[in-house]
């Protein structure tokens, strides 16, 4: 049974001079939610300056409902 240290624990791996790094899979996924979260605020934020490309929430809804998908 592995201990609570080992699971948090992130290992360097050296293979043909390039470096790995090993992390839990929890860990790895957790990761992966944190990027994409980033990844949409930064699209967000992007959407926002360039503001001509940027629909509200209220303006999405209406659109939506001329569309018949609301």
């Amino acid at each position: 049974m592995s201990s609570k240290a080992n699971s948090t624990a992130v290992k360097i791996i050296e293979e043909h001079g390039e470096k790995f790094a090993m992390i839990p899979e929890k860990q790895y996924r957790k990761l992966l939610r944190l990027v994409s979260d980033l990844q949409d605020s930064l699209e967000m934020k992007e959407a926002m300056r360039g503001e001509k490309d940027f629909l509200s929430l209220e303006e999405l809804d209406k659109e939506l409902s001329k569309a018949g998908l609301l």
